[in-house]
């Protein structure tokens, strides 16, 4: 809970910070100081305390982390960044509870609690060994800043960058315009004209923006409701031990791996259709899965089988709209440059689409998961066949109305 109130709060912080890397480091600060807290307590009001310390700072180190990452590399790499983002964070899920949870079992508490400070330090360290661009090296001639591409960039980044996905043409050079009066194309763009066009194209932005949001949210809140149901589901129908249930949820998981190039492919193409046909085809697999309840082999392998390809939809969803949000902040910045140059007065709906804040929407999603798809879970029971059918019908029927509402946004993406 503290995650999803802090997050709104740690986008507007990445904005204001010059050096994107500061709040990241800040975040991370109150993590360490938040953990120790956490082992060293006592009292239960502190312990609860600490953990929401640490949802909060997850919040700033999650979202400042992402700003820097835009600010750092350009959107024809963005969608490859992404992914690793994605497939660090995947593994880190899946090696913490199994290491974790050996670790105490053989060495304790304070085993735990060591590697926990260790790992948070050596993040700490490594922050700091990265090196912000120069600020100098980011300068761009009036044109480019408009476009959002540098002359030395790939053919590739300018071909994407003229539109920024929301630009519907090309503006004029000074070339093509003249020099007339010493004016440049910069200027010639900074009229009432041009800054009510930026506006339109924010608008429509924004609504895509959120679009992405909603997709990321059911994506999380499917893959938490599996997380939190499948391992007891497995140990209760099929009598299988701790590890086999381990071994479906890397089953569901694993997709993640694919992350890079699914980033990949979105930045060339746009996720409309990729995140569409994951979210219906995941809603048909999760039908299916409710009614694999049979007891026999053949069963057994299908329902493993299907649960890596609802992982599958997962992963592609995921990305894809990780993808989308990363590229619509960095895009909302160059209208609102565009915005602000041209003098133009917008809603304070639009004041409030910032790039920290459209960031922000990942952290959120992810929340918003974590919330809700363990309730799905205790909401349904799924204590019986007939129980577990209907939580994932559910969860089936939230993936198809995200597929067709997905289906209707970003429909132009270069």
């Amino acid at each position: 809970m503290a995650l999803l109130i802090t997050n709104w709060i740690a986008g507007y912080i990445a904005d204001g910070s010059v050096s994107k890397s500061r709040p990241f480091l800040a975040g991370i600060g109150v993590m360490l100081i938040a953990t120790l807290l956490f082992f060293l307590a006592t009292d239960p009001y502190l312990i609860i305390f600490a953990r929401a310390l640490q949802g909060a700072s997850e919040a700033l180190v999650w979202v400042s982390g992402i700003a820097f990452l835009v600010s750092q590399v350009g959107e024809a790499n963005l969608g490859v960044c992404m992914g690793y983002t994605t497939l660090g964070a995947t593994i880190g899920e899946l090696i913490g509870p199994l290491l974790g949870g050996y670790l105490y079992e053989k060495l304790g508490h304070w085993a735990v609690f060591g590697v926990v400070e260790v790992v948070i330090a050596a993040d700490i360290v490594l922050r700091l060994l990265v090196k912000e661009k120069d600020l100098t090296t980011q300068q761009r001639t009036p044109v480019d800043a408009v476009k959002g591409v540098s002359e030395t960039e790939s053919l590739l980044e300018a071909s994407a960058a003229v539109s920024h996905g929301t630009i519907s043409r090309t503006l004029p050079t000074d070339v093509e315009c003249g020099e007339e009066d010493n004016r440049t194309a910069f200027y010639k763009t900074g009229d009432c004209e041009d800054g009510y066009d930026a506006v339109s194209e924010l608008c429509s932005l924004g609504w895509n923006w959120l679009s992405s949001v909603i997709g990321a949210a059911v994506a999380c809140i499917v893959r938490s409701a599996l997380e939190a149901t499948i391992p007891i589901y497995v140990l209760r129908h099929f009598g299988w031990t701790s590890s086999a249930g381990g071994g479906v949820m890397f089953a569901l998981l694993f997709p993640m791996v694919g992350g890079p190039l699914v980033g990949k492919y979105t930045t060339l193409n746009g996720p409309r259709w990729f995140s569409s046909l994951a979210s219906l085809a995941c809603g048909i697999f999760m039908v299916t899965l409710g009614c694999l309840t049979g007891d026999d082999p053949t069963t057994q392998t299908l329902f493993v089988l299907n649960i890596g390809l609802v992982g599958l939809c997962i992963s592609l969803g995921t990305t894809t709209q990780t993808t989308a949000i990363s590229a619509a902040a960095q895009r909302a910045e160059v209208l609102r440059a565009r915005i602000r140059s041209s003098g133009v007065e917008i809603s304070w709906k639009l004041r409030m689409l910032t790039p920290g804040m459209m960031l922000s929407g990942l952290s959120t999603a992810w929340a918003l998961g974590l919330f809700f798809g363990p309730a799905c879970g205790s909401i349904f029971h799924f204590s019986t066949n007939q129980e577990w059918l209907h939580l994932c019908c559910f969860l089936g029927m939230i993936c198809v109305a995200t597929g067709f509402y997905c289906s209707s946004t970003w429909k132009k993406w270069r």
